[in-house]
Formats: structure tokens, sequence, C-alpha cells
């Protein structure tokens, strides 16, 4: 039986933040908790992986605030996400965003599922084989893939990527989860969960368009989030980019919120 909706949304809303804030706690990344906000830099030059994390602000004081963050943004010297997710304060958050100047990127589908309700996936190609990451050389292979799903070019930022990626497998206190596709021994896909209390968040999956269309990214999600039901979660959760979502409806996944992105 699924939790109620306000449960829902804060276990979507904790999967965006404890995604961002794992990287924000790297040797090289500056952390700013402000007490009302959230925000963080870290060396990889891509706007998700920097940026606002958390917004609590109050009515009265909530454009004073923008003014002030969006302000120390553009004094970092580069683009950072704003993230506007379904707990952030206040509710009008969107639009006084826009108001200030900042321009909205993405838009994003909050899903959940019962994971004892997860459809069984397509049977892949009898030459694929999906392992978990446990070694070096698996979360480097997972570092390749994963970040095309944000659809933009890698250069200038991909390398920092592999570099903070292997300092959280390596520090000991690693909540990711990565999963990797090897067809004939080439990796085709990758994702990743972690555990949010009792949630499991699919937090990311892509497939090479090698691959695709013949059930490899459904099987590796299905078997990385089955591992979390065995580990102790009851549901799974996950933020769908524009059409990504007709492949988690098919896994059992049904829409329950937004989330939208904003480059500040």
């Amino acid at each position: 039986m699924l939790p109620d909706r306000d449960e829902i949304l804060g276990a979507l809303s904790t999967a965006m933040f404890e995604f961002q804030l794992r990287y924000a706690q790297t040797s090289r990344a500056v952390l700013h908790d402000e007490g009302d906000c959230i925000r963080f830099q870290t060396p990889i030059d891509f706007p998700l992986f920097g940026g606002v994390a958390m917004t609590r602000f109050n009515d009265a004081s909530a454009d004073r605030r923008i003014a002030e963050v969006m302000a120390a943004i553009r004094d970092a010297g580069k683009p950072q996400a704003w993230v506007v997710a379904p707990t952030s304060r206040p509710a009008d958050l969107s639009a006084r965003l826009l108001n200030a100047g900042a321009q909205q990127i993405v838009e994003l589908a909050g899903m959940v599922v019962e994971l004892d309700k997860l459809a069984a996936p397509p049977t892949p190609p009898a030459d694929v084989r999906i392992v978990q990451a446990e070694d070096a050389g698996g979360v480097r292979d997972y570092g390749r893939i994963f970040p095309l799903l944000f659809n933009t070019p890698q250069t200038g930022w991909i390398n920092g990527l592999d570099q903070v990626e292997a300092e959280i497998f390596k520090s000991g206190e690693d909540p990711f989860h990565r999963y990797v596709a090897y067809e004939n021994g080439c990796p085709v896909c990758a994702g990743m969960t972690m555990a949010c209390g009792k949630a499991a968040a699919l937090q990311t999956l892509c497939t090479l368009p090698s691959g695709r269309n013949r059930g490899i990214g459904a099987a590796l999600a299905t078997q990385a989030l089955r591992d979390e039901r065995a580990r102790g979660c009851t549901i799974g959760v996950l933020w769908a980019g524009p059409g990504a979502d007709r492949l988690y409806e098919r896994m059992g996944f049904r829409r329950v919120a937004t989330c939208t992105i904003f480059l500040a």
C-alpha cells in the first residue's frame, strides 16, 4: 500500500535533495547552508551539480532572499540550477523565480510505485549482462553513460564528474548503488538507485542509442529496484525527464508531482 500523498511528495523531494547533497559534500565542493536555503558549488561544470538544492523562504521575505541568492550565484561566476521541488517554499516560488529573471530549463515528472507491484520487464537480449558496479572500472563505465541522459555536450565537465564519482565511491560513505548493462562486454546502459528511508530512488537511467527499445533499460531499472526492496525499501520513486515517463508507466509507476529546474 502506498503511503499518503504528503509522504510521497516528501520522499520525492528528499530523493532530489539527497542526490545533489552527496556531490555537495565532496572534497572540492562548497556547501552554503543559510537555514532557509541550501546551495552548493562543485568542480563539475554542469548546472545540476551546483546551485540551490533546498528553499524554505517565507512569503514576506521570499523576493528579497531570491535576489540575494541570485546575486551570490552571479558572483560565483557561472550559471547554476535552482530546484523547485514539491516541498519548496513559498508555494509560488517558480513564478517568483521567473519574475526575478531565472530561466526554466526543464520540468520533471515525479512518479511512484509499490515495489511489490513492479511489472515484469521485457527479457533483454541473451548477450546482455547486468551487474552492480563494485569496482573503479564499473564506476567509470557508469559515469561515462549516465550523463548522456541530460542531452547536452559533455566537453568540459565529464572529466570533473569522473573524478567526483570516483571520490564518492572510495569514500566509505557511498549511498549510491550503480548498475551497468554490458552487451558483448561493452557498456550500453547505466543507472543508479539509493535508499531514502523506505523509498528507493531511481536517480539515473540512461541507455546508449545502440541499446534502446530492446528492454535493457527496463531490465536494469527493475533489477536495481528489486535489490532495494531486498534491502528493506517498500516504494520506488523517481523524477522522469520529458518522454521518459512512458517507460516508467510500463513498469508500474504513476505520476504524482512535478519538479521544475531553473537556471539562475
